[in-house]
């Protein structure tokens, strides 16, 4: 009835050190993997194209955090959002209530037309498979081009505006990161996506892999006529040409499609003020000048640059 000498050495054994317990009584202990809780799932399709923005070292998804082979450890938010930057960095006139603006600029179908410009070219080239978003924003192209054949990374120096893309729940890797050092490997990414954003061609070359693409979206000369004309007498000058734009960059990159993409589509009160609200051509304007003005229409003009590294 367990009063035997196998009970004794059982209890011996059951208070005894583990050090000094026999070794039949040991088992290895194995190192626990960490668990991916759901927010971070998402991040197993694009680690392998993440590189530390502090050692440029290779990442990896280790439960809830991105990790480099030197041990930085970046987390993932409960957005699903990972912020990667390493020292602040301002960006007056882009805060929440911008981007909210340009949200609803968007639903309102005010750049439809360009983002199903851009989507046209993905579609004539599936082999594009892995792109970067570069000054994504609040997310509204990345989310229209990714589907179950991409992975997509959206990188922007807003939290806000990555924040307000990570709405919802979806498979993109949102990311605050630094667009002048981007936290990608180098050529890993099939094409980079650069939308109405300074951009980084160094950078941009970097991250390219062997036959990837750059498609830079930049404003064509009507791009918003109507807004330049009213508010002509607070803004530097009414008249625009993105020449020097598409000069800077031909001397970085071969210039082998350029695409058209113009629109001019009526506003309402709610539009309006969204758009001048969340223009750069008008940061500075003060509410009061902004708000009287009237503008029955606004043309969004611009140009689709596609090109390769010289």
């Amino acid at each position: 009835m367990g009063t035997g000498k196998h009970t004794k050495r059982r209890n011996a054994n059951r208070t005894a050190p583990r050090h000094e317990r026999p070794a039949q009584d040991r088992l290895p202990q194995r190192a626990a993997t960490p668990a991916i809780p759901p927010r971070a799932a998402k991040f197993a399709a694009c680690a392998s194209l993440l590189r530390c923005p502090v050692c440029a070292s290779n990442m990896r998804l280790a439960g809830g955090s991105l990790v480099c082979e030197r041990g930085h450890d970046f987390a993932i938010s409960r957005k699903g959002t990972v912020n990667v930057l390493t020292r602040p960095h301002p960006s007056e006139g882009y805060d929440e209530a911008s981007f909210e603006n340009r949200r609803l600029v968007f639903e309102a179908g005010y750049y439809d037309h360009v983002i199903e410009g851009v989507a046209r070219f993905f579609d004539k080239r599936p082999e594009l498979r892995r792109i970067v978003d570069v000054g994504c924003g609040e997310g509204f192209y990345a989310k229209r081009l990714m589907n179950d054949d991409r992975t997509l990374v959206g990188l922007d120096l807003s939290k806000e505006a990555v924040g307000i893309a990570a709405r919802g729940g979806n498979d993109i890797c949102w990311i605050v990161g630094d667009l002048a050092a981007l936290p990608v490997r180098d050529a890993s990414i099939d094409a980079v996506l650069n939308v109405f954003t300074p951009a980084q061609y160094d950078e941009f070359a970097r991250v390219l892999a062997p036959g990837g693409l750059l498609l830079k979206v930049v404003p064509g000369p009507n791009h918003l006529r109507e807004l330049r004309h009213a508010f002509r007498d607070v803004i530097r000058r009414e008249d625009y040409s993105n020449q020097r734009v598409v000069d800077h960059f031909q001397r970085h990159f071969q210039l082998i499609e350029r695409t058209p993409l113009s629109k001019t589509i009526p506003t309402t009160p709610e539009t309006l003020r969204a758009f001048v609200r969340m223009t750069p051509l008008l940061f500075g304007v003060n509410d009061a000048v902004a708000e009287s003005r009237s503008v029955d229409a606004i043309t969004v003009d611009a140009e689709l640059l596609v090109g390769r590294p010289l």
